[in-house]
């Protein structure tokens, strides 16, 4: 009843509610039926079980439909660094990367966006790749790629970006050596100069 009323889903979209995550692939007038996706929200692949979700549970809990936008959707990669990473460097390199690999899809994808904007007086988001910048934890930076995808295979598109990204960039600087160093002398200089100071 909840998923007639409310259209929130159908066969093939990608869902998430109360911890479960997958693939509707049958629904009844009691159950829906999911190939699960895991383990996380960030993974996109098939965990190989099959999770039955008492149609109920709908009534009780918020769901998410990652697959609303049908053809296209919005993608998130996460990338963390230390604050010993080039990020500005690491910034252009997901750019450089992002651009090349959704290069084919962006006309498509502004096109459905725009229509999309129509349908729900919204104003849609630009789908040209870019970064954010984020501070989680005190010496951590976290970039968060924003990319256009198709919706039926994010995994993929996903690694092909890290993978090429990781050809490029090189994780630690010279600074963090340097850094290092500069701990490993300061020490002994101090000690240096208390024993002048006490010779004298």
């Amino acid at each position: 009843m909840f998923r007639t009323a409310s259209r929130a889903y159908s066969i093939g979209a990608r869902i998430e509610i109360n911890g479960i995550r997958g693939n509707v692939v049958d629904h009844n007038f009691l159950t829906t039926n999911v190939l699960e996706i895991g383990p996380g929200q960030t993974s996109h692949q098939y965990t190989g079980r099959t999770m039955v979700i008492p149609n109920s549970l709908f009534l009780r809990h918020s769901l998410t439909n990652e697959t609303y936008m049908k053809d296209y959707r919005l993608h998130i990669i996460r990338v963390p660094l230390s604050i010993y990473d080039d990020w500005k460097l690491a910034e252009n390199f997901l750019l450089e990367v992002a651009h090349e690999e959704c290069q084919i899809y962006l006309q498509d994808a502004k096109k459905m966006m725009k229509a999309l904007e129509g349908k729900v007086w919204l104003d849609a988001p630009s789908v040209e790749p870019r970064v954010i910048v984020q501070l989680p934890e005190p010496g951590q930076i976290t970039l968060l790629l924003r990319i256009p995808c198709p919706t039926s295979f994010p995994s993929r598109l996903e690694q092909a970006i890290l993978k090429k990204f990781l050809t490029k960039f090189r994780f630690g600087s010279q600074s963090h050596a340097q850094h290092t160093v500069d701990l490993a002398i300061e020490p002994a200089f101090q000690n240096d100069t208390e024993t002048i100071f006490a010779e004298s």
